[in-house]
């Protein structure tokens, strides 16, 4: 089938063309981004920065989707099973088999601070045992619980949320801690910190690493700055940190020279006004005319005209008399 000459190819139009990885396609779906090797498909986690993406980080969630579910060991309740599994949000777990009486069986999320391959059965218990009931409200007697969703741990009550910092907060935290965090006014969530690299020789300020969303980054003050590819976080020193500051610190003040490009605004062809209809003034309806008097008809004359005579009938003329005709005898 030929394609108009404007017509998207819809395909091409989902290719990331950003890393450069032999035999892998990446592309972006209505779920997230995914890999193509092969004849196989596979999620990108979304955690994970394309930029970040290996051939050998692929290659490892082939053989875990082509492995299948995982079997950790029995819940002890109901004796199901623990199946351990890899989905958008990253490593995930399920209560007992997906069939058509238990169609959405129950799932709990593992936690980026617990390595999936190293998870104990003990903890897989505790996390799908989530979430944990901490008691009741005393305004309202609604429960007040806590559970580790996609984007991390959290302290529930009604609709009210607030983000815990730690994992292992929702096995330890009470109620009255609770209650207190949900009395505070929501803020932006502060972010965990995996690692201090030491003071700044000037301000005598903490250089920290601190944990975002497509990874580990430095933060001084109010500069993020990214940690090198490959770099592990433990090996930047104080001065390694200055340099990537001032690389940051460089790449915002160009930002902010540029002068932001003035968008070609098209002249809007101006419609011509339409001449302002005159308003005549309202004219005061006319009185009604009176109408005209009637005018009396001329009275008649009291001579009144004679009828004119009828002629008299021409008299009859006599008719001539009969002659009588006498029969002859013979």
């Amino acid at each position: 089938m030929i394609k108009a000459k404007n017509e998207i190819d819809k395909d091409l139009a989902k290719i990331v063309d950003l890393i450069d990885l032999e035999g892998a396609v990446l592309k972006v779906g209505p779920y997230g981004a995914y890999a193509v090797i092969g004849d196989s498909k596979v999620n990108v986690p979304d955690d994970v920065a394309p930029a970040d993406l290996t051939m050998e980080h692929l290659q490892k969630l082939v053989v875990e989707k082509e492995k299948g579910p995982e079997i950790i060991g029995n819940f002890p309740e109901t004796g199901e099973p623990i199946f351990l599994l890899r989905g958008r949000f990253g490593p995930y777990l399920q209560l007992g088999e997906r069939t058509d009486e238990n169609k959405k069986p129950k799932t709990g999320s593992v936690p980026k601070s617990i390595n999936p391959d190293e998870l104990s059965l003990e903890k897989a218990i505790a996390l799908l045992s989530l979430p944990r009931l901490l008691g009741k409200h005393p305004d309202d007697s609604k429960p007040v619980a806590v559970a580790i969703g996609p984007y991390g741990p959290y302290v529930k009550h009604l609709k009210n949320y607030r983000s815990l910092e730690d994992d292992e907060k929702v096995f330890t935290i009470d109620l009255k801690e609770a209650l207190e965090m949900l009395g505070k006014p929501k803020g932006r969530r502060s972010q965990k910190v995996l690692h201090v690299i030491g003071k700044h020789p000037e301000s005598g300020e903490e250089i920290t690493v601190l944990d975002g969303r497509y990874g580990p980054y430095i933060k001084f003050g109010k500069v993020n700055a990214g940690i090198p590819k490959g770099t592990k976080m433990e090996e930047v020193s104080v001065e390694r940190a200055l340099e990537l500051i001032e690389e940051r610190e460089a790449k915002m003040a160009n930002k902010k020279k540029k002068p932001a490009k003035k968008k070609a605004t098209k002249k809007k062809a101006t419609k011509k006004k339409a001449p302002a209809k005159k308003t005549a003034a309202k004219k005061k309806p006319a009185a009604k005319k009176k109408a005209p008097a009637k005018k009396k008809a001329p009275a008649k004359k009291a001579a009144t005209k004679k009828a004119p005579a009828k002629k008299k009938a021409p008299a009859k003329k006599k008719s001539a008399p009969k002659k009588k005709v006498t029969k002859k005898t013979e």
